[in-house]
């Protein structure tokens, strides 16, 4: 009995054919790839929100010694039961407020993941030197229980080194960092601005009143520069934020793909994003600043800087990049340049760190603002600046990480696919100061499958309940250079949920595919759905067999993981499992 269905698509720089066939086991693939002993990922239905909270006083100190009973937690403005808690060491605290936890799982899932990106497009060579000395002194203070992963992006997401507990080995791998460049466009920012800068130095005030600083510039008068020579700074200004727009929804994008290859692992998720700074609004400040310099032309023309500006608007984005990074647990720290959007607070300038204000939408707050210092608003981290207290900085924010309470609690829905506000407040005492995250969408199940593949291609962990095997047969060269490999991936039919019909029993396979070569260059494909249906008459024969899937992988020579996600839609189950393909090499 044979299904065939062909269909192109690409993964990357990968063509992708796949036929899928229904077939008796062979002897070779009959033993079925037992599930994976060990856990890694947490469950797919929300079942507890767990809330890392950091509690500091008014010196910006942790606050040690409190328990369960001294916090309260709102969703959607309802108050809802702590049911999980757990006090870091450092601030358990002692005597009579030295409590265990509510709830003894809540201290098994505190494990801390931290994925340190490098945006070496957006990074400055003196700004990156001083955060990776920084970073070099910072990694030793962590908590014990801490697994570092460093990657970067230069136009590509690159994986520098996978998660590891080896201190020595991140050592190495910050030493490969340092050898590699780096470029920021903001070079092309400060070009612009030092410019309209000159033509209003050119034409002084009158009087001896001193001239303006470069970011209130002094209007030009009529007459003084023709209106061709003003309009060639609009189109400058759009070529800079034309190209920042992109380069910033590429950094979005990689950090998406981050935030999702982790999504699943138990413990805490962290990442510290290096770079220049993130800007949500591309060329605003410089549509303003022509706008203060040619207002004549500004007003003949009718250009208005706002709505040129708001072409190249990134709120939106942005907005969604919180709100994933909040669904999945991820708090988002920053290193960045002093700039728009960053604010330093008394409390947080103790150890040179910056703050921004709070009780207003999201939305509302990065628009017009740097977008790294409010995804780490958001989602509950903290923005560090890269000046010379960096490095006390760091030390600070290595202490923070093992500070903190964790609250959890069982929402009142579950699956519903909603994004829901979290606010978390310390009973009478209103002179702390807490930080978390605000909120986290309800994912649904179904939209786990594609994060747990990235998982798995990246990380390599997999799990594997459906008992689904993978195995590569045969490379062809070809003509252009590449290769033709192919994959078979098996799936047995008596793990699947077959629902009966009037002449059939049916199901429904999802299938996607990530991979990630030996640069640690990664590529996807989007997830596609197979039905499977079996007649009544076959049905009981059918158990014994596999659903079996070969696919025709044209790729590049080198090494590369092959990650495979399988979801059985029925039965609300996935599966993970990688083949580590040698392109190029003889199969054996």
């Amino acid at each position: 009995m044979i299904l065939k269905l062909v269909s192109s698509q690409f993964v990357g720089t990968l063509t992708l054919l796949l036929a899928v066939l229904l077939r008796a086991a062979s002897p070779a693939s009959s033993q079925e790839e037992r599930p994976s002993e060990r856990t890694f990922f947490a469950p797919v239905v929300v079942s507890v929100v767990n809330v890392e909270v950091l509690v500091t006083d008014g010196a910006g100190r942790p606050v040690a010694g409190l328990t369960s009973e001294d916090f309260e937690i709102f969703e959607d403005s309802e108050s809802v039961e702590i049911t999980h808690f757990y006090a870091a060491p450092v601030v358990v605290g002692g005597g009579l407020n030295a409590a265990p936890p509510v709830s003894l799982e809540a201290e098994a899932d505190q494990d801390l993941y931290l994925t340190i990106v490098m945006i070496d497009n957006n990074l400055a060579p003196v700004n990156r030197r001083r955060s990776l000395d920084a970073l070099s002194d910072f990694l030793p203070r962590l908590p014990a229980n801490s697994y570092v992963m460093l990657a970067r992006c230069t136009g590509e997401l690159q994986i520098q080194q996978p998660f590891t507990n080896d201190r020595r080995q991140l050592q190495l791998a910050l030493g490969q960092l340092r050898g590699a460049g780096s470029t920021s466009l903001s070079v092309e920012e400060d070009r612009i601005r030092r410019e309209m800068q000159t033509l209003a130095e050119q034409n002084p005030p009158s009087g001896n009143s001193p001239l303006p600083d470069d970011r209130r510039l002094r209007p030009l008068e009529m007459g003084d520069f023709s209106s061709s020579s003003a309009l060639s700074y609009v189109h400058h200004i759009k070529a800079y934020a034309a190209a920042t727009t992109a380069q910033t929804e590429e950094t979005i994008l990689h950090l998406r793909k981050i935030i999702r290859s982790v999504a699943g692992l138990h413990g805490r998720k962290v990442i510290l994003v290096v770079s220049d700074g993130i800007d949500a609004s591309p060329g605003a400040d410089l549509f303003h600043d022509w706008e203060q310099v040619f207002s004549y032309v500004a007003n003949a023309t009718n250009i208005n800087p706002n709505i040129e500006a708001q072409r190249f608007d990134l709120s939106q984005p942005v907005t969604e990049l919180t709100e994933n990074a909040n669904a999945d647990r991820v708090t988002i720290h920053a290193i960045t340049s002093r700039g728009k959007g960053v604010v330093t607070s008394s409390g947080a300038d103790r150890e040179g760190g910056v703050t921004i204000g709070t009780g207003f939408d999201t939305e509302a707050r990065i628009k017009g603002s740097r977008a790294d210092v409010l995804l780490a608003k958001v989602t509950g981290g903290h923005a560090l600046v890269n000046d010379r207290r960096l490095g006390r900085q760091m030390n600070a924010f290595a202490e923070e990480l093992g500070s903190y309470y964790s609250l959890g609690y069982r929402p009142p829905h579950a699956g519903d696919g909603r994004y829901h506000r979290i606010r978390v407040r310390v009973k009478e005492d209103g002179r702390l100061s807490l930080r978390y995250r605000e909120g986290y969408k309800d994912v649904r199940g179904a939209g786990r499958i594609a994060d747990r593949t990235l998982t798995a291609a990246i990380l390599g962990l997999t799990e594997n309940p459906l008992g689904v095997s993978v195995d590569y047969r045969d490379q062809q060269p070809r003509e252009d250079g590449l290769y033709l490999v192919t994959i078979v991936v098996r799936v047995p039919l008596s793990r699947l949920s077959l629902l009966p019909q009037p002449a059939k029993h049916e199901g429904k396979v999802s299938i996607i595919i990530a991979i990630r070569d030996e640069q640690g260059n990664l590529a996807e494909r989007e997830r596609r759905e197979y039905p499977v249906k079996i007649p009544h008459d076959q049905f009981l024969s059918a158990l014994q067999e596999h659903a079996e899937f070969i696919m025709g992988l044209v790729m590049r020579q080198g090494s590369q993981r092959v990650a495979i996600g399988v979801r059985d839609e029925l039965g609300n189950v996935d599966s993970t499992v990688t083949v580590d393909v040698h392109v190029g090499e003889l199969s054996l």
